[in-house]
Order: C-alpha cells, then structure tokens, then sequence
C-alpha cells in the first residue's frame, strides 16, 4: 500500500510563511500532510511595533512570538535556503554543527522569503545610512542614539556637536513616520540626563518627497499626521 501524505516546505518564518503553515496544520489531517517551515531564526517579528524598541515603549519580547509557539504542529527548521531544486523537488539547506547541508525533499514547495532592501539605485546610501528592516537593526539603531548622546555630551566644538544632534530618517510612509516619532521620543526622554544637552540643540529631521507625509492616506489624513510632527519638534522636508 503506498502513501499518499504529501511533504509539504514552507521558505520563510514571516507572516506569509508562519500563517500558511498555520492554516494548512488545522486544515489537514496528520496522514494527509506533513508540514514543514523553514527560517533563519526560531521566531516572527511584528515588524510594525519595531520602531517601539527605539524608544523603548516596550520591550524585545513584546515584539517577537515563537514560531514553534504560532505554530504548534509543523517542524521548523532554522536554517538558510542555498539551493531550491524545482526538477527533482528539493531544498538543499546550510550546514549546522556539522560541514554539510541538509537536503529536504518536498511535494509542495511555498516560498514566502519576503524582499530584501535595493541599495543599488542610491549610491552612498549603505554607507552612510543605518537600515531599519529587522530585530537587530532596531537594536543598533537604539544603540546609535545612546553612542551618539554619550559623544555629544563631551564634545567640545559646536559645530561637530551640531552634526552629531542632527537625526534624520528618510521616507514619509508608515514606517519612516513610526521610525522618526520613535526617535524623537526616545530623545526626548533622555536629554534630561545629560546636563550639557538641551532640546534646542537636537534637530530631527523628516525627509518626505512628496507634499506631505503618509501619502497611503490621502491629503487630508497626511497633513494632519504632518501637523502633529511638527507640534512635537520634528522637521519635515523638503517641502
């Protein structure tokens, strides 16, 4: 007697990949179906909410969730696709511990790998800019802000100190709003504990090409965020 259970691979651990793999684990039964997810990390980021660790209105955990917790019914592997064999229906895996790849067979293949970030049609930009995509880059951005106060703090010429209590975030939509309302809290909160800082000498800064911010929205809804940002000391530009 031959088996039908199809081996179901899931590529990717963001909402896509962890949602499918949720909806397919209660809709198939065990004998229909085996499902398997992988990712590189061993859990989903609410990638909305991560501005929220710049400022520190809430914490790493609030923002993170298991995958093996989301998804109780599927074996995750945490690995990085190499190779994707679509004749022979194939995944080849990074090494572990151990020097080799793992090679997963599948009968249904879901890629849900999510994008990555283009740099390539603005030169400087990942020299010169910090990225604001995952976990770790909410992480090192936080990090940058607290490097940032500290060296301000004990620089002796004005102008250098100018620069370094310049704060700019480019990009108007959800997430460059989120980011720049994030920031300018977080520095709100802190200047009190250094005495050699005052608000009058931090600039933050919003840079939005178009008429005005959060365009997704409509005119209305945008100049209103605009005003807002505004009220609270932060610049927007170019316009």
């Amino acid at each position: 007697m031959t088996s039908n259970k199809k081996a179901v691979v899931i590529l990717g651990g963001g909402f896509g990949g962890v949602y499918t793999a949720r909806h397919l684990a209660s809709t198939l039964r065990p004998d229909e179906a085996s499902i398997t997810l992988i990712n590189r990390e061993n859990y989903c980021v609410y990638q909305p909410m991560l501005p929220e660790v710049i400022s520190g209105s809430i914490g790493l955990t609030d923002v993170v969730s298991p995958i093996r917790d989301l998804s109780p019914n599927t074996e995750l592997i945490t690995r990085e696709v190499l190779n994707i064999d679509l004749k022979n229906k194939t995944v080849t895996l990074s090494p572990g511990f151990r020097p080799r790849s793992l090679e997963i067979p599948y009968d249904l293949l879901v890629i849900a790998l999510g994008g990555v970030t283009d740099h390539s049609s603005r030169p400087g930009l990942l020299e010169h800019a910090l990225p604001f995509r995952t976990l770790a880059d909410a992480l090192a951005l936080r990090s940058h802000l607290i490097h940032v106060l500290e060296e301000a703090e004990v620089e002796s010429d004005p102008q250098f100190r100018k620069k370094l209590l310049t704060f700019v975030v480019a990009g108007g939509g959800f997430a460059g709003v989120e980011t720049i309302g994030s920031i300018n809290d977080f520095l709100k909160a802190a200047l009190p504990y250094y005495p050699n800082l005052r608000s009058n000498l931090v600039r933050v800064v919003l840079m939005e090409a178009g008429k005005f911010v959060l365009p997704g929205l409509g005119r209305e809804l945008g100049r209103y965020a605009g005003r807002k940002l505004a009220e609270r000391g932060v610049e927007i530009g170019p316009h």
